[in-house]
């Protein structure tokens, strides 16, 4: 999976989440340093191809986009490693990715 073509990463918080413990409901939160935005394409650029599991998706969405593309993603909210995509394809980030993903949010 390659999302070297975002340019922002735009983070929409649904509900309360374990990863993301910190989240106001409703909030949108734009992230378009460079650092950071090459540090999450990394995290989801690295991932490995699943089967799914019952994690909690949608507590919120995270949407790479640049250069006219654009990918939404679902990491789990509860304490799965694990990310849906809008294309019915589940991926593992890992514990230590995961770790980086709310140490960024």
């Amino acid at each position: 999976k390659s999302l070297r073509f975002a340019k922002t990463v735009t983070v929409d918080y649904g509900n309360w989440s374990e990863i993301v413990a910190h989240a106001d409901d409703g909030k949108t939160v734009v992230i378009d340093d460079p650092e950071d935005v090459a540090v999450l394409v990394k995290i989801f650029s690295n991932m490995k191809s699943d089967n799914g599991s019952d994690c909690g998706y949608y507590t919120y969405q995270i949407t790479f986009e640049g250069n006219g593309k654009r990918e939404v993603l679902y990491p789990a909210g509860d304490s799965c490693d694990t990310v849906y995509t809008e294309l019915d394809a589940f991926y593992i980030m890992g514990r230590e990715s995961q770790v980086t993903l709310a140490s960024i949010f």
